[in-house]
Formats: C-alpha cells, structure tokens, sequence
C-alpha cells in the first residue's frame, strides 16, 4: 500500500517508518505539501510535531493540511500533533495544559471498536501540551486516559486519531497494537 506521512517537523519520522515496514512510503513536509501528493496514495499519516503552535499556525503552516483532513476520501490516521491537527479541522478546541504530558498512561476504552482488538487494556507512551477541550460531533469518543481524550474516529469517515505516540516505547507499552489494528481495518476491514 502507498502510505503518505505528512511531517508536521517530528523527529520521529524513522519510528513511525518501522511501524509501517511492509508499505511504500513517501513523506512530506507539512508546509510543501500539495495537491498532487495525495494521488495513488492508500493512507495519509498526519505526525506528530513540536515546532509550531497549532492553533497559531493553522492559516499559515498546517493550511494544506487542515484542508486535506476536511476534503479527502482518503483514509487518515492522526498522531499526537495530527490528532489535535484533526480536532481542529473539525471546528474542535484545544486547550494548552500548564505541564506537559509525558510518560506512560493508562488506557480507558469508552467505546467499543475493532481497533482495540482482544486487548482489555492498553499503556501508552505520550509527550504533548495540548488536551481536547470541546470535539466537534463528527468525532466518536474511543478511548481516554486520565490526561483526556486519546482515541478517536470520525463517524462517516476513516479517519483516526491519536493523541498519543504508537511508534514510541514499544517495549514498555502497546498502544502499537492499536495502530496495526487501525491499519487492518483500513486495508483488510472484513478480517
């Protein structure tokens, strides 16, 4: 499958490649992208990023992307920075916490899916200041920890996110399962 991760200035770009060893994958600056980067493409892959303010960025730096997210039939999956990138595409707020978030969190399911598989429980790795405040109605609450909201889905489209990190900690954590889960659903969903 042609897998496009849009880079939103990650330094973990060679992480979220392994996850995803057996697809072709391109990558793509997030201020370079394009119209034509989204051609033949399977999936698209929003990273995380730490270098510029979502909420003070998003007319400038993210404006291609936000519009992607809005406009593709492509599937999507969000990560972190393109989790919160989604919240807002969709008219969500965020919230800048006084502390930053980091380390490994307890999974809370809400909602029932696919993407959970067999697993009752999952630990995550997470980095980030910013929380959902509001989600917008087009978005399935799936999972939370005691930071907020962590997994969500898009109810007509396919599209996740993630607020937290599966390419990070896969020793310590699962929250990689989930990712393959998503993946599997995306490219094989009556598996």
């Amino acid at each position: 499958m042609n897998i496009l991760i849009i880079d939103n200035e990650t330094r973990l770009i060679p992480q979220l490649v392994s996850l995803l060893e057996i697809h072709k994958i391109f990558v793509v600056k997030a201020d370079l992208l394009k119209d034509d980067d989204t051609k033949n493409i399977d999936l698209i892959i929003l990273s995380g990023g730490y270098k510029f303010s979502i909420l003070k960025s998003q007319d400038t730096f993210y404006k291609k992307e936000i519009e992607i997210i809005r406009t593709t039939k492509i599937p999507v999956i969000g990560i972190c920075a393109g989790f919160e990138l989604m919240v807002v595409a969709y008219g969500g707020e965020l919230v800048r916490n006084e502390n930053k978030f980091v380390g490994i969190y307890e999974l809370s399911i809400i909602k029932n899916n696919r993407i959970f598989g067999d697993h009752q429980s999952y630990q995550v790795y997470k980095s980030h200041y910013w929380s959902v405040k509001t989600l917008s109605d087009d978005f399935i609450i799936c999972a939370t920890t005691s930071t907020g909201i962590d997994v969500v889905k898009h109810k007509t489209k396919q599209q996740y996110g993630l607020q937290f990190h599966p390419e990070l900690e896969r020793v310590k954590t699962n929250g990689y399962l989930i990712f393959e889960q998503i993946l599997k659903q995306i490219f094989y969903p009556k598996s």
